[in-house]
């Protein structure tokens, strides 16, 4: 899904209420721009955009470009939250709507009648942090990359990947297992070499029988 898009908006109502929480606040009904410039116009591709950006993590920004006698000012972006469910009508135009505080627009030196003679747009940033299943997605991949590097690395060493046990003809002499014999009460020991410091006393009689 795209991340990241800008999409040219056209204003068709404003309704100005007082809102509880956040004071006076302009919720704008938008319709995108079907006659926009290729790199600002939003298709039904784009929709998953625009309702990513309306997710917790995204962002919803209205990008102002007011104009004075014709001539373009520097752009202004505000803050926005979308409303209520994007539509499509019968001609295929997609709406949506979003709010505005007049916090923000007060901070911009906007007013809302200057939105309706600008150029208006809607940026939408769609959160780049994982969904849980794309999380442990990445886990299982890179466990499974570690597999194959350390079977590739066993190969390539002539070793077995599971027990790291070398293959005939690598070198290395295969390990003798052999049955373990009956146990005896003592045990045969080489005699004291001449200088030699033994922690225990050998009985040479005995080792001499």
């Amino acid at each position: 899904m795209q991340t990241y898009g800008i999409f040219a908006v056209t204003p068709r109502t404003i309704s100005v209420k007082d809102d509880k929480d956040n004071g006076w606040v302009a919720d704008i009904k938008w319709a995108f721009t079907a006659g926009a410039r290729p790199e600002r116009k939003l298709t039904l591709d784009h929709v998953a955009t625009l309702k990513g950006a309306a997710r917790e993590g995204g962002s919803i920004k209205l990008e102002v470009t007011p104009r004075l006698d014709g001539d373009h000012l520097p752009p202004v972006l505000l803050g926005a939250h979308l409303r209520g469910n994007i539509t499509i009508d019968a001609e295929g135009a997609v709406q949506c709507t979003t709010r505005v505080t007049f916090d923000e627009l007060e901070t911009a030196g906007l007013g809302v009648n200057a939105i309706l003679g600008s150029s208006n747009c809607l940026e939408c940033r769609v959160s780049d942090q994982p969904t849980l299943e794309e999380s442990i997605g990445e886990e299982l991949k890179a466990e499974r990359q570690l597999q194959e590097d350390h079977a590739q690395l066993m190969t390539e060493l002539g070793a077995d990947p599971l027990t790291g046990q070398a293959h005939e003809g690598s070198g290395a002499e295969e390990p003798v297992v052999e049955e373990a014999g009956e146990l005896t009460a003592t045990m045969a020991l080489d005699p004291k070499e001449p200088g030699e410091d033994l922690p225990f006393p050998i009985d040479d009689e005995g080792a001499a029988d």
